[in-house]
């Protein structure tokens, strides 16, 4: 059956959301009027918002039309991986280009590394990965932590079986969500307009300094620390008032799906519920419109980077983190981008910091996950791979 080489799939995080970096992608694809086909494959819970978009199609992963499609596009864009995002495990048998992003940036090792550990000692569950994952092929992944060397990649990501995973097969180029926010950065009205936005369906104030903290997940998936049920809220309060700034707690989406997070206020922290952080806010519209970030081994902590703001690292458990979930970790101290703190009364102290003073501390590597961010990786990306000439 031939493939048609206008139409393109895309899907992100289990066909539960409708963003990242394919969605930037997709902004992009459309923005060319080259007469791509778009479809995007997802749930229910996503089918209105993808609706409401014009230019794409919403398909029900798993549906008929939805393995009709995947016999007939030339084209797959993934934030995941195929199966996660768009298949369900569908065969395409090497027949359909899968283009990936990714879905961040790593500066910590990935995925769950005991299990692939375990997997590489037993060859029967060697050969079922290997027989599931010849049923995708993976033309050309871009990987987007830009300025490392392909072996250190590599290192990074050991669950990647070699035939999935070659130099030949990826580019530092840079990822199409960061684009968006190095076009925009220093573009008043579309910051205005994003802020203005994400208030009226959060009920957020437009005047006050937004503060967002944004957490990666751990084992178990549940809401580890949280702002909202802090001891030090009190003290936390008085330096947002006297900030004139809110904080904003978003959960990482494993954490949002898994846990039923209502949200609410609590002083001046806001607590964004499980619906409004999954389907209804755009994560880079939430960090474009932020004064400041606070994370710990997330990887937004390179999407927020790149527009020059004050960022600060809360890592309250980094000595079991770095032990016991996530190894071969890189040390926290050179790629920071603002001050790092290992407890409560750290962040307290480095909350109080004026801008000027956070940006002033930088660990001796910031910046070297970003270096291939120019806010050109859509286009870098699409002619490398064949896409636009």
């Amino acid at each position: 059956m031939p493939r048609n080489p206008k139409k393109i799939l895309f899907g992100a995080w289990w066909g539960n959301q409708f963003s990242d970096n394919p969605k930037y992608f997709l902004k992009y694809i459309l923005s060319l009027n080259q007469g791509f086909e778009c479809y995007w494959f997802g749930n229910e819970c996503i089918r209105s918002k993808v609706e409401a978009f014009p230019g794409v199609t919403f398909v029900k992963k798993g549906s008929l039309k939805a393995r009709w499609h995947l016999l007939t596009a030339k084209w797959m864009v993934t934030n995941l991986g195929a199966e996660c995002d768009v298949t369900n495990r569908f065969p395409t048998y090497g027949r359909i280009k899968q283009l990936t992003f990714w879905h961040g940036t790593a500066y910590k090792g990935v995925c769950n590394r005991d299990y692939h550990a375990e997997l590489s000692k037993n060859p029967f569950k060697r050969f079922a990965q290997y027989f599931l994952s010849k049923d995708f092929s993976i033309a050309a992944p871009l990987w987007s932590w830009a300025s490392f060397s392909f072996e250190e990649m590599r290192f990074l990501m050991p669950y990647e079986v070699p035939w999935q995973f070659k130099p030949e097969m990826s580019i530092a180029a840079g990822t199409a969500r960061i684009d968006y926010l190095i076009q925009n950065k220093d573009n008043p009205d579309e910051i205005r307009r994003v802020k203005a936005n994400i208030a009226s369906m959060l009920g957020l104030p437009t005047d006050k300094r937004w503060i967002l903290y944004m957490p990666t997940w751990r084992k178990g998936i549940g809401v580890n620390y949280s702002f909202m049920t802090s001891k030090r809220t009190g003290e936390i309060n008085a330096i947002l008032e006297k900030k004139n700034a809110i904080l904003i707690e978003k959960q990482h989406p494993q954490v949002l799906q898994k846990n039923n997070i209502q949200g609410g206020w609590n002083g001046s922290i806001y607590m964004m519920s499980s619906d409004n952080a999954l389907t209804d806010i755009d994560t880079q519209e939430l960090l474009l419109s932020s004064d400041c970030l606070i994370t710990d081994y997330s990887s937004c902590l390179c999407d927020f980077e790149t527009m020059d703001r004050p960022v600060i690292h809360y890592v309250y458990d980094y000595k079991e983190y770095t032990s016991t979930e996530r190894t071969d970790y890189h040390d926290v101290h050179e790629y920071a981008a603002g001050p790092v703190a290992f407890s409560e009364d750290e962040f307290i102290q480095a909350l109080a910091m004026d801008d000027a003073a956070m940006l002033a501390v930088k660990g001796p590597k910031a910046g070297d996950l970003v270096a291939a961010e120019k806010g050109h990786a859509c286009e870098t990306f699409a002619k490398w791979v064949g896409l636009i000439p």
